[in-house]
């Protein structure tokens, strides 16, 4: 398996997250709302990888509304979990990944509502509001999602129209990741290299619908940036940066 690409890269931390997952004492569902990727050492084209999970913190919630999730106000958590990944062979860090998820119906226990400041993982992101600095346009192919299921993420709501439907989607969607990646690949293609890299998902792509990735460069190695489907004119990540390798 290649291990250059962030989505790679990703898939590959956040398999130990689905396995813990399933076996979850909750009976609730886990919604993915934001990831974190950060990169250690250069990563090979191919390897075995080690990846070791756990929760870092769960944060209480008793009003959130997430339309596209069809997630109504309800008393819910949110969990950070991390994953850090390590080369099998010489113990060096390769990468690290963190999922944010709303998990619903299992809050109430009285915990934080605001997270621990721990740098670029929970930055806020915002975007300025002058026009961005670069934009790039780029159409997605209506074999996405079916190509996507190879990295391991068989989850039929990305590919079963009567699936999805029970989901509340029309049509399949477009696996998250899938877009974190190619609009990474837009800012690493724009600026460069960079060390790590933040998203929050906010909305939903169709294979075959066009993504426009709008870019700030923000200081010295810092660049802000969101996702907009052009289709529709609707943000689908928002509240995303990178850091730039060597400070850009």
């Amino acid at each position: 398996m290649e291990l250059g690409r962030p989505r790679y890269r990703s898939r590959l931390g956040l398999a130990l997250f689905e396995l813990r997952r399933g076996r979850e004492d909750v009976t609730c569902t886990n919604k993915p709302v934001h990831h974190v990727l950060g990169s250690g050492v250069y990563c090979r084209q191919s390897g075995t990888v080690l990846s070791t999970c756990c929760a870092v913190q769960r944060l209480e919630y008793s009003d959130i509304h997430v339309p596209y999730l069809h997630i109504s106000p309800t008393q819910s958590y949110l969990t950070y979990l991390t994953s850090t990944t390590v080369d099998a062979t010489t113990g060096e860090q390769v990468f690290y990944n963190e999922s944010v998820s709303f998990i619903r119906g299992s809050g109430g226990f009285g915990g934080a509502r605001k997270p621990s400041d721990r740098g670029a993982a929970t930055a806020e992101n915002a975007t300025p509001s002058r026009q961005p600095d670069k934009v790039v346009e780029e159409k997605i192919s209506e074999e996405a999602a079916a190509l996507y299921r190879l990295m391991g993420d068989r989850n039929p709501l990305h590919i079963d129209p009567a699936f999805s439907s029970v989901g509340g989607f029309k049509d399949p969607i477009l696996h998250g990741l899938a877009t974190f990646g190619i609009s990474g690949k837009h800012v690493y293609q724009a600026y460069g290299p960079f060390k790590n890299i933040k998203v929050r998902f906010s909305g939903t792509v169709l294979p075959g619908q066009t993504i426009v990735t709008e870019m700030w460069k923000e200081g010295a190695g810092k660049v802000l940036y969101r996702v907009k489907v052009k289709e529709s004119g609707k943000i689908c990540i928002s509240n995303a940066a990178v850091e730039l390798l060597g400070g850009g």
